[in-house]
């Protein structure tokens, strides 16, 4: 065995230019074979064993063009990864121009690697190679087999590469994984630029699509994206349909393993349940092979590294007033998931009933503990803040959480340490205003603190499926926490204040009338008696709405009492009682809390009142004309 000193091509074609059309003058060669070869090539750290090889090399004389044909195994070290080659292609040497043409080359590889197999494919028709630089027609690599693999597909075309830049008019990934709903799907194309003296790489005009695990619907994509491998930084401007609706990202990232991103967040629509194309990406994420995922930037800038540049993509791409009550309210929070935090508090206004003054019902603040050890379900898609950090804003032109819709959301947005936090948020909702300020941790832990003014009721309750002829200006803050998005999930307290809202079910100044003449009173689920006010405090827990203090103001008249609402079928029950037009009232409360229905306990109010009908005194019978007639011959005679 010999070792010898191999000049890179570029070198060899540069030192041997002539102007001879023959190889070697007067010599007509055949073919040239190699039976059961060795050979051992050290190349930028790896060594590469050749072995078995058998190769034919048709007529390479005089005319410098031959057909070749070979196998052979190779080990590539330290990956120890474990090919074997069978390769066809025409070979064409003009040592004039100084170029080599490789035409209709085809590349069949199956290979192992770590217990892995896999097959490949290599096609291209064509590709010249020069001292000054490396031109491919176009070129085509399949790898499949491996399940764990998955199966990639890249190709590109008019690629040049140079000392300076490798450029591709087009550049094209396909990868695809999985199965059924488990279905990984890549399917990128773009104009690529890969700068080698500032290791810069430019894909200015993405187009494609992605598909991710347990979505229905597959995200068009487009954008342009900007990497600095040496700095290891990203620049890109992506674009994007969720479930339909637009999104848009502007920005940058700084470190490849730990992403540090600044950059704007916009999107058209999103509903909660959209979050879970954040898990989806993170079980995409997880799927990926190591040596496609992002990894430490070796690209090699020298000059005389640049002479022997192999094409090799896993080096090139990174992977008003509130109702009447005397009761002070405080909104706690359960300690054990969120801890309290000094502050800001937030006020629930009370109309003391009797005195005319107001009370104070604060709800405390609060902030995500570091330390959360609660289970949570395992669905939840929050482990995705752990693989980054960001700095920057968030626009929602539509938010849908559950019924309630909010508009125009701004917020600037923060992810640091697991945690997401959206502090001091701003949105209008249903022709009122809102703030609130949000956190969330990778345990999926939650909560909101939220300020809602001057909220049209009517369109709430119509977005809520319920009566949209309730009217009336709603006012209402809360505190809510949870660990998931479930109904079982959400705990907290609502305070709420709504005036001249409506209360279907009756009309209270006809019913009082009614009442007091012993009859009975109409009642139907189209009357309604306005109100100057209503409001409450709402405790959540375990999947059910406790309304304590709840009170209403019908203007001549109040009624007080407590209800509670089945998060799960939207159920409300509830009584209420005050006194009107010279009545004691008690009030029950039905339907549902988009749609209440107050019905009036008849019975109960005549028991109270005491509305029990005097009975009538009879009436003497009148005799009649006969019995008149009768009497006055019985008396005379």
């Amino acid at each position: 065995m010999q070792e010898t000193e191999c000049p890179s091509l570029p070198e060899w074609l540069k030192n041997n230019s002539t102007t001879d059309t023959a190889l070697i003058d007067g010599l007509t060669v055949e073919s040239i074979e190699f039976n059961d070869s060795d050979i051992h090539l050290k190349h930028d750290g790896r060594l590469f064993n050749l072995q078995n090889l058998r190769a034919v090399i048709s007529g390479p004389a005089p005319q410098m063009h031959a057909p070749v044909a070979l196998s052979t195994q190779i080990q590539i070290l330290p990956e120890n990864l474990l090919l074997d080659v069978q390769a066809g292609f025409s070979l064409d040497l003009n040592l004039a121009s100084g170029k080599v043409a490789i035409e209709n080359l085809s590349v069949q590889t199956s290979g192992t690697q770590q217990g892995k197999s896999f097959q490949a494919q290599l096609d291209s028709p064509l590709t010249q190679l020069s001292a000054e630089a490396i031109y491919t027609k176009t070129a085509k690599v399949q790898i499949t087999g491996d399940q764990s693999l998955g199966d990639v597909s890249l190709s590109v075309a008019e690629l040049h590469i140079s000392q300076d830049s490798w450029q591709a008019p087009d550049f094209h990934i396909q990868y695809n994984k999985g199965a059924g709903d488990q279905t990984l799907k890549v399917d990128l194309r773009s104009p690529i630029i890969f700068d080698t003296a500032t290791t810069f790489t430019t894909a200015d005009h993405i187009q494609g699509s992605i598909s991710l695990p347990e979505q229905a619907e597959s995200i068009p994509v487009s954008g342009n994206v900007k990497i600095d491998w040496n700095k290891e930084k990203i620049h890109s401007e992506i674009f994007a349909r969720l479930h339909g609706a637009p999104m848009t990202f502007r920005g940058e990232s700084a470190g490849f393993d730990f992403p540090d991103i600044k950059g704007d967040l916009v999107f058209g629509r999103l509903e909660l349940s959209d979050l879970s194309v954040f898990r989806s990406l993170q079980r995409a994420q997880a799927t990926l092979p190591a040596t496609l995922l992002p990894q430490q930037s070796e690209v090699q800038t020298s000059a005389s590294n640049e002479a022997n540049v192999e094409a090799q993509p896993s080096e090139l791409s990174s992977s008003g007033s509130q109702e009447d009550t005397s009761v002070e309210t405080t909104v706690e929070t359960d300690t054990s998931r969120v801890s309290q935090a000094d502050g800001d508090q937030s006020e629930v206004t009370k109309e003391h009933s009797h005195e005319g003054s107001n009370e104070v019902s604060s709800v405390a603040t609060s902030e995500i503990s570091d330390h959360e050890t609660a289970d949570i379900d395992s669905s939840l898609p929050f482990d995705f803040l752990n693989h980054f950090d960001f700095n920057g804003s968030i626009v929602i032109g539509e938010l849908s959480t559950g019924p309630v819709k909010l508009v125009q959301l701004k917020s600037n947005m923060q992810i640091q340490k697991g945690v997401l936090k959206l502090p001091k948020a701003k949105a209008l909702t249903y022709d009122g205003k809102t703030e609130l300020d949000v956190q969330l941790n990778t345990q999926g832990h939650w909560n909101v603190v939220y300020r809602g003014e001057s909220i049209n009721l009517s369109s709430l309750l119509n977005d809520a499926s319920g009566n949209s002829k309730v009217g009336g200006i709603l006012n209402l803050q809360a505190n809510l926490y949870g660990g998931g998005f479930t109904q079982q999930a959400l705990n907290g307290q609502i305070g709420f204040s709504a005036s001249q809202a409506k209360l279907f079910g009756f009309n209270l100044e006809d019913s009082t009338v009614a009442l007091k003449q012993y009859k009975e009173p109409e009642q139907k689920n189209d009357l309604f008696t306005e109100t100057e006010h209503f409001g409450g405090v709402v405790t959540i827990h375990d999947g059910r709405a406790v309304i304590d203090n709840l009170g209403v103001n019908f203007g001549s008249s109040r009624a007080r009492g407590q209800a509670q609402v089945d998060l799960n079928n939207h159920s409300l029950t509830g009584q209420l009682t005050g006194r009107s037009n010279g009545l004691d009232l008690t009030i029950n409360l039905a339907g549902q809390w988009q749609s209440p229905i107050a019905v009036l306990d008849t019975e109960q109010i005549r028991k109270a009142n005491n509305l029990v009908a005097k009975p009538q005194p009879k009436e003497e019978k009148k005799p009649s004309g006969w019995d008149k007639l009768k009497d006055f011959f019985r008396n005379r005679f």
